[in-house]
């Protein structure tokens, strides 16, 4: 990317480091002549150097009053909020004033950031609207439309209007997410997206995956992946493992890795003992093919590049939420992607061209396309070819997303 005009100093905050900022962190430093700090939750702490950047951790103290069911999420993003103000009060006392100030608008550490930094430049990552995306009411078992659930959305929206009212500069990755918004805040909206690193994602026909038990997979063999930082029912976990059985007997040769971890995220927790994801494998285990079916804790980007790589078939299977990185990754890759026909997905694929799309919810459908995906790999090819070439048009790092993210930042 050619040089442009950059600010003298930054501060990002997001709980967890790097969060979506890596990136961003990683230009300025090679650009040189910019002072980065990342302000992060010390829940979270950092697992990982990147050059260019110093950290610093918030604590907040657990809640110990009490508040509404509803308000949870608010009344942390108030305590992060405080927490960030404390620190950003501490800077400033040393001397420093960030020009750019990158905040998610999801976590409220940026919401009195104004109060110290008055002329600093806000920019503001939008990412989810609640209750407007379809996403109560998408599954009948693990989200099913309940009164209590719009009610705690309409609450949690407050966070985007609070963060709305104060920011500078409004980012949201897709426009299926910018048209989540009310209108008051969709015109306010700018669709960038993060960018996938497309040099660095790209095939490898020598690529290989060695598996805990040192079985090598490699590119050409029939691999089924699938990859979510957190396998929850919010990203389709149960209607991939059940699906999964009648595919590994149609094709005995075939094997399945499932990278993530247990506990949920983004969605509800088990009210049980066991997460649903440990309730869901034990549920597999009755199956003679379970043994071809390998867990995998969250891997770092190499090894995941490299299981993109010699995936046959990719799945995604998210319901209807914020599009995850790793299907594009997995594209970029060059991987066949096999992806549940939702909104969020129809913005970045194309049934038939980019990606092959089964019925949302439906394991039955999914189990039909996946043997399809293993039996005809070199009628499929040219998806995988058109689906790395059309993420590389439109969600290039270096070329498209990166180069429109800095303009936006420095305005």
């Amino acid at each position: 990317m050619a040089s442009r005009p950059r600010p003298r100093s930054i501060i990002y905050l997001e709980p967890g480091f790097p969060g979506q900022y890596r990136h961003l962190i990683q230009y300025f430093a090679e650009q040189g002549g910019t002072r980065q700090i990342f302000v992060h939750d010390a829940a979270q702490p950092v697992t990982e150097q990147l050059p260019g950047v110093e950290t610093l951790a918030y604590r907040i103290a657990p809640n110990t009053s009490g508040c509404h069911p509803y308000a949870t999420d608010l009344d942390a993003a108030i305590r992060r909020a405080g927490a960030v103000s404390e620190i950003a009060l501490n800077l400033k006392a040393s001397g420093f004033v960030p020009e750019v100030v990158c905040a998610h608008g999801g976590f409220g550490e940026g919401l009195f950031i104004k109060r110290v930094f008055p002329d600093t430049r806000l920019v503001v990552f939008m990412e989810y609207y609640y209750g407007t995306s379809g996403l109560i009411g998408a599954d009948p078992e693990y989200a099913p439309d309940a009164r209590s659930q719009r009610e705690a959305a309409q609450i949690r929206n407050a966070l985007a209007w609070l963060t709305h009212e104060i920011a500078d500069v409004r980012i949201t990755p897709t426009p299926w997410q910018r048209d989540l918004y009310p209108a008051d805040i969709r015109r306010t909206l700018r669709v960038i997206h993060d960018g996938i690193d497309t040099d660095w994602y790209a095939p490898d026909p020598a690529a290989s995956f060695v598996l805990p038990d040192g079985e090598v997979l490699q590119v050409g063999e029939p691999v089924i992946t699938f990859v979510a930082r957190s396998l929850e029912p919010l990203r389709g976990v149960h209607i991939v493992l059940r699906a999964l059985p009648s595919v590994l007997r149609a094709h005995p040769r075939a094997r399945v890795v499932v990278v993530g971890c247990s506990q949920a995220l983004y969605g509800p927790s088990n009210t049980g003992r066991e997460s649903h994801f440990a309730a869901l494998w034990r549920a597999l285990q009755v199956h003679a093919e379970a043994c071809r079916i390998h867990h995998l804790p969250w891997l770092d980007r190499r090894d995941l590049r490299a299981l993109y790589r010699i995936s046959a078939a990719h799945v995604y299977a998210s319901l209807p939420f914020v599009l995850s990185w790793s299907p594009l990754e997995a594209m970029a890759c060059g991987a066949l992607m096999v992806a549940s026909d939702t909104a969020p997905v129809r913005d970045v694929m194309t049934h038939g061209q980019t990606a092959l799309l089964f019925r949302s919810g439906d394991s039955a459908d999914l189990a039909a396309t996946l043997i399809r995906a293993l039996s005809e790999p070199s009628v499929l090819k040219p998806i995988r070819i058109a689906a790395r070439e059309h993420v590389r048009r439109h969600f290039d790092l270096r070329r498209r997303c990166l180069p429109t993210l800095v303009e936006a930042m420095l305005g």
